[in-house]
Order: C-alpha cells, then structure tokens, then sequence
C-alpha cells in the first residue's frame, strides 16, 4: 500500500504548509529528492529522500529550524519561503498588530 499525500485523502490533515512551496523550487532547480537530502545534509543535519518526499506531500512536519536548513537549501528562494510562512501564519493568526500578549 503506497502512502497517500493530503490531498489524495481529504480525512488527512497536512502536517506542514512548506511542503508545496519546497516541492516547487526543487523542481524550478531541477534537483531530485536526493539532491535535496544531500543539501541537507551538508548544513550538519540528516534528512534522507524518503523525509524530503514526505515533507513535500505534507505527511511529516518540519522543525522550526528547518525552515532555516531549508532557505539554505534554497539560497535565491529564502525570502519567498519567509514570505509564504509569514503569509500562512498571517492567515492562521491574523496579522501582527492584532495579536494579544501572552
């Protein structure tokens, strides 16, 4: 039985909003999950390409550090990364100024 990413099971919920945006700019770099694993890897932490699979099709969650592994990864996409958190957590949340101490 092969595993299902979120959208191919609606009961599913993601477990991590990058994955999309990361799959797009490994594609735009024409790089294989591979590749992307051994980027990781180069920055001092494992990731296999199984990981990076899952990530993609948002079945494994990502550490907050690794959005940073991830704008390394990505050098020239790092404020479009940033960006997209930003936005989803803006969605998520509502914006800044709204938000009420802890």
């Amino acid at each position: 039985m092969s595993p299902q990413s979120p959208s191919s099971n609606p009961s599913s919920k993601p477990k991590n909003i990058l994955g999309p945006l990361l799959r797009k700019l490994r594609e735009k770099q024409d790089w294989s999950h591979v590749q992307v694993a051994e980027r990781y890897a180069q920055t001092g932490f494992e990731c296999s390409e199984e990981r990076i699979i899952q990530i993609e099709n948002q079945e494994e969650p990502i550490a907050d550090y690794e959005v940073l592994i991830f704008e390394r990864i990505f050098p020239d996409s790092g404020s479009e990364i940033a960006q997209f958190y930003s936005e989803a957590v803006e969605k998520r949340f509502g914006k800044r100024e709204t938000w009420e101490p802890l």
